[in-house]
């Protein structure tokens, strides 16, 4: 019989892997969005940016602050990846909501299971979109 030997909660979103000082890039990608969520709403950038203009946010986003920031969640990432490899489970359980990362909107599963011992998740190119979609595409007609 199975026996859970580890239960983790923990984040995930770009940053974590985006060097402080590369931060403001990701401004560029929410400007575009024309639908930002935050409580009860829906923004574009500009709206938002008004709604949520605070001087706090001001000194929280000082390149100091960020690097601290980013230095303490890199060493929770590399505890928590020293937990796993004391624990060295025989099987790990994800729940996620898979932003197409992994799969496109085509082939997108209401659940996935991976047998492997390592899984590289990389940033596909849009062109590398397109190409799964008309393939995909084309395979539902045959």
């Amino acid at each position: 019989m199975a026996k859970i030997v580890l239960g983790v909660g923990t984040t995930h979103g770009p940053l974590l892997s985006t060097p402080p000082e590369a931060w403001d890039g990701r401004a560029g990608v929410d400007r575009a969005n024309p639908a930002l969520c935050f409580r009860d709403g829906t923004y574009n950038f500009e709206q938002l940016y008004e709604l949520r203009k605070n001087p706090y946010f001001v000194e929280q986003n000082k390149l100091q602050v960020r690097a601290e920031r980013y230095d303490r969640c890199q060493a929770a990432l590399d505890r928590l990846g020293e937990v796993f490899e004391k624990v060295a489970p025989d099987v790990v359980v994800i729940v996620g909501d898979d932003q197409h990362e992994w799969f496109q909107e085509e082939t997108q599963p209401p659940f996935a299971v991976y047998c492997g011992d390592q899984a590289t998740n990389y940033k596909v190119s849009d062109a590398e979109k397109a190409r799964a979609s008309s393939q995909t595409s084309a395979s539902s007609r045959a």
